[in-house]
């Protein structure tokens, strides 16, 4: 391959690239192969999923957070809070408890640790959007997504203190969902 056609390769490597990612900003949706989904590619329709996952913790919605993550698999890394919540309350950050969502029972006793929390954003969380690519694994997320990190949060208890946290999430505009949304309780607030 000479210089000129290397260079040529690259080139047309960084357009398809281009053309999809201002196809995907420009119209707001892009679909697993192609298709259409109502996934939005911006940054703002992501937050306003994130704002729904809160909702669905709050209200004690299994089905809602079915709804807006990826389906739990054993040996994912998807949905996870750690310490939990009760062994945040009972022995601080430092408990080793930890909860990670790889079917629906460990969902439903995710939800059940959530119980008499309404979850909320502390502020503005720093959020960018890119193409990842390269990726294999269980965990592998490959094409356009949005990261938010850190990810910060309150759980206000109905009665008792605050507690403040922090996380990650990543959300995949092809499938519409978070793949990965990590919680850490830190502090009472």
């Amino acid at each position: 391959m000479t210089h000129a056609s290397g260079h040529l390769a690259w080139l047309g490597k960084v357009a398809v690239a281009l053309v999809t990612l201002s196809a995907c900003q420009t119209t707001g949706v892009v679909g697993t192969n192609g298709s259409p989904t109502t996934a939005a590619c911006t940054i703002e329709s992501a937050r306003g999923q994130l704002t729904k996952l809160f909702e669905a913790f709050s209200a004690g919605d299994s089905a809602a957070v079915l709804r807006l993550i990826e389906t739990p698999q054993p040996g994912r890394d998807g949905l996870e809070m750690t310490p939990t919540l009760p062994g945040f309350i009972e022995a601080g950050a430092g408990s080793p408890t930890d909860i990670q969502v790889h079917n629906t029972v460990d969902l439903h006793r995710f939800m059940a640790d959530l119980r008499g929390f309404r979850f909320e954003e502390s502020g503005r969380e720093a959020a960018t959007i890119g193409v990842r690519s390269g990726e294999s694994g269980p965990d592998a997320l490959n094409g356009l997504a949005v990261g938010f990190g850190p990810l910060l949060w309150t759980a206000r208890p109905t009665q008792g203190r605050s507690i403040a946290g922090g996380g990650k999430a990543s959300f995949s505009c092809a499938s519409g969902r978070f793949v990965r949304a990590l919680f850490s309780p830190g502090a009472y607030s």
